[in-house]
C-alpha cells in the first residue's frame, strides 16, 4: 500500500510525507484516472476485505508503518469526497 497507511482503530488513511512522490500523490487522489487515484481506490477495496478477514494484519501493519514512516493523515474531507465518486 506504500506510501499509504491505514489506521484501523480510527479508520483513517495516512501518507508517508517523506516519500518523494507524496505531494503529487496527495494532489492526484481526487482524479480517479491518475495512478494515485487508482491506487487509493484499490487500497480502499482491499482494506474493506481485510477488515473482515484479517483485522490483526491491519493492526500490525499500521504499527510497523507508524514506527518507520513519517505519517500524515489524509484530510477526512478528501476521503469523504473520494467515497462519493
Amino acid at each position: 500500500m506504500y506510501p499509504l497507511s491505514y489506521d484501523p482503530h480510527h479508520r483513517q488513511y495516512s501518507l508517508d510525507v517523506e516519500c518523494p512522490l507524496a505531494l503529487g500523490y496527495l494532489e492526484d487522489f481526487a482524479d480517479p484516472e491518475t495512478a494515485a487515484g487508482k491506487h487509493l481506490r484499490q487500497a480502499m477495496e482491499t482494506i474493506q476485505h481485510l477488515e473482515i478477514s484479517e483485522p490483526g494484519f491491519l493492526l500490525e501493519n499500521h504499527s510497523i508503518d507508524s514506527e518507520f514512516f513519517d505519517l500524515q493523515r489524509i484530510p477526512v474531507e478528501l476521503m469523504l469526497d473520494l467515497r462519493k465518486q
